[in-house]
């Protein structure tokens, strides 16, 4: 029969033991993500993959989700890791006046206006806000009213919900309740945009910038107000002069700790950048940016 000094110094030597496994190998914290689809699509492959490598548990809510949303469950508690494809807002912080969120920043979410060879060397290398808006609401038709050769205008616009849609119709109608339909077919991969640009004459779509830099695809800049040229690159990116992008970002409270580090350090590093990649986002490498750190 165990003793009750047998009991206490059984009790003793498993707390002891506890307190020298990894968390990964403990299994008890579930992190619980919450907000946007489009970060969390490669946010979602990092979790399964640390779950399978370090047994670390996570629950991925981004379904039918938004930076709102996860930000706010943050701010609850209900979550402790918000995905958000924006930054945290001076309303979202008087929200929760006595947090401290802290925004990690993991790639972007870039679109680009691309156009079939025959339009690239016509000369139209480049469109105003107020031209892109005039052809996608059917206001403007040929391309010779733009420079070019005399050729009907031919529209695909990406499926909306997609990120690239979400960068392009918000740099077209800054207020989304404006936002005019059209006549373009819908695309549902920047694939099918590139095959339908190669098939048809004086055609324009709205690809992912990594996806148009890697198959070189003609991108037009954006003439700014005042004429000056932005070139679609990463670096106009990075320098916030392009228009048409998204940042991705975890956001948590104070600064990433145990587990929470663990996921941040793996979307910083060089795995979790490539499935930035994998999904046509821009990485930091791609834009000259450093990783934050948090040791």
């Amino acid at each position: 029969m165990e003793t009750n000094s047998g009991r206490l110094i059984s009790s003793l030597l498993f707390a002891a033991a506890s307190v020298f496994l990894p968390i990964a190998s403990q299994g008890q914290q579930i992190l619980r993500l919450s907000g946007t689809p489009t970060a969390g699509l490669p946010v979602s492959d990092a979790a399964r993959i640390l779950k399978s490598e370090r047994n670390l548990k996570f629950d991925v809510s981004t379904e039918g989700g938004s930076s709102t949303a996860g930000i706010t469950k943050l701010g609850l508690d209900d979550a402790d890791v918000a995905i958000c494809s924006r930054f945290v807002t001076a309303e979202d912080r008087a929200q929760f006046p006595s947090e401290s969120f802290t925004e990690i920043y993991f790639g972007e979410s870039a679109a680009v206006m691309v156009v079939s060879k025959d339009v690239w060397e016509s000369g139209v290398h480049s469109l105003s806000h107020a031209q892109a808006k005039g052809i996608y609401e059917g206001k403007i038709r040929n391309w010779k009213d733009l420079g070019g050769a005399s050729v009907p205008i031919t529209g695909y616009a990406p499926e909306q919900g997609r990120s690239v849609w979400a960068c392009y119709i918000q740099w077209i109608y800054e207020d989304l309740s404006k936002m005019r339909p059209n006549r373009f077919a819908s695309l549902s991969s920047d694939e099918e945009s590139k095959l339908c640009l190669d098939a048809t004459a004086g055609s324009i779509a709205e690809v992912s910038m990594t996806y148009a830099l890697d198959n070189k695809l003609h991108c037009l800049a954006i003439k700014s107000g005042d004429g000056t040229i932005i070139e679609s690159s990463p670096a106009s990116v990075a320098n916030h002069t392009y228009p048409m992008s998204r940042p991705l970002l975890l956001v948590v409270k104070g600064r990433p700790l145990s587990n929470t580090k663990i996921l941040v350090d793996f979307m910083l590093g060089d795995r979790g950048q490539a499935l930035v990649h994998k999904y046509n986002f821009l990485t930091l490498k791609d834009m000259g940016i450093a990783p934050q750190t948090f040791d």
